[in-house]
């Protein structure tokens, strides 16, 4: 295909997707939520969002549509009725079952296809085609689609490249707890509906209310019983790779008092830390990313006598970090049960009463509308691989 005739395409698929994704009825929430009967007002930050044309009497028609504000502050003008998501950010395509609209999913990542309970909770994932790999987008297959906006993370090529195709791409990512919580609601700001709102809302307080249990009960533990070394291992590469200084787990880590002992080795995630640097730091605790046999890799642990010094291995603090509908320690909405579980780990005496089993099945029940039976739970919870341990 030459360049001249992609570019018509591309136009040619850009029209097509405003008209389908224009001034329709809004279509009704998944996962139990309340269906709407008529559209409704846009979800903003109190602006108007579009100027109303005039018809040919003068009486004002329907905007076709609103903005929405990004995380960096960037305004973005999308279709008021979404209709086909395209959602390239792995972890965000959690939030959009958690929000009721995984039914408007049209194309993701192969990474999401691979996650057992993202496919359990949204069917749409078995006819939504991979189309984002890596720093790449397949655009001719993104654009059969025909989605109606486009939500990534933040990777500047691949986000380049699904601007150019004319339609409108929310790019998005945090590195806090308030920066998941901003996250949440402006996927719900996407979707602009009454009850995708209302549902952010409930998350997000339901994510501070465990937030302050967790801090207001550790503020009570000793000195001399906190500042716990942690070394998160993402056994997806190698026992040596973790996530450092402005990640995730490093905001886990210190949320029980402890510390993420990558914190000193670099800034970013993914990273490989020199065995000398994690044996001189000498974790109390080792996380394991619940991917690729875990069990065998703690066991490698405890095999290798390099490691025996570690207090983490003496003493046999080796868990498996929970896996239910995205990983819970990283850039997941699951991070509300994270802060939970990482507390009672590492603090079982102090939150001895804190019942994960019930509080997980309370959270799949609410926000995913998934009745979830005890062995499921205990099954995310790894609980009784961790009993081995």
């Amino acid at each position: 295909m030459s360049k001249k005739v992609f570019i018509l395409c591309i136009a040619l698929i850009f029209v097509i997707v405003f008209a389908a994704c224009g001034n329709q009825p809004r279509p009704p929430a998944s996962n139990g939520a309340p269906a709407t009967t008529q559209p409704q007002p846009p979800a903003s930050d109190g602006a108007p969002a579009t100027a109303q044309p005039q018809t040919d009497q003068g009486q004002p028609t329907e905007p076709q549509t609103r903005t929405i504000t990004d995380l960096d502050g960037n305004i973005i003008e999308v279709p008021m009725v979404i209709e086909r998501t395209a959602n390239l950010w792995a972890a965000n395509n959690q939030v959009m079952i958690l929000l009721g609209y995984g039914h408007t999913l049209v194309a993701t990542t192969q990474f999401v296809k691979d996650l057992e309970w993202m496919n359990r909770l949204n069917p749409m994932l078995a006819d939504a085609p991979a189309v984002h790999s890596g720093d790449e987008i397949n655009i001719e297959e993104l654009l059969e689609t025909n989605p109606c906006v486009i939500i990534m993370s933040a990777s500047p090529n691949a986000a380049d490249a699904a601007r150019r195709t004319g339609i409108p791409v929310v790019e998005m990512l945090f590195h806090d707890y308030e920066g998941l919580m901003d996250v949440v609601q402006i996927t719900a700001d996407i979707f602009g509906t009454d009850e995708a709102l209302a549902r952010a809302n409930q998350f997000n307080d339901h994510f501070r209310r465990n937030i302050n249990m967790v801090t207001e009960r550790v503020a009570q533990i000793p000195e001399e019983e906190k500042n716990h070394g942690i070394f998160y291992i993402r056994g997806d590469r190698s026992i040596y790779t973790s996530d450092g200084k402005g990640t995730m787990a490093s905001i886990w880590s210190q949320i029980v008092g402890a510390h993420n002992i990558a914190d000193s080795a670099f800034d970013s995630f993914g990273r490989e830390m020199a065995f000398e640097d994690i044996l001189a730091a000498d974790p109390d605790f080792i996380i394991l990313q619940d991917t690729n046999n875990p069990e065998a890799i703690r066991e490698q642990l405890y095999q290798d006598p390099r490691w025996q010094e570690i207090s983490a291995i003496r003493n046999r603090n080796v868990f498996v970090n929970p896996l239910g509908v995205f990983f819970w320690e990283r850039f997941s909405a699951e991070q509300a049960m994270q802060v939970l579980w990482i507390a009672k780990t590492v603090h079982p005496d102090y939150f001895e009463d804190l019942d994960m089993v019930a509080e997980t099945q309370y959270f799949y029940q609410t926000f995913f509308n998934y009745p979830m039976t005890v062995d499921e739970a205990n099954e995310i919870l790894n609980t009784e691989v961790n009993a081995r341990r």
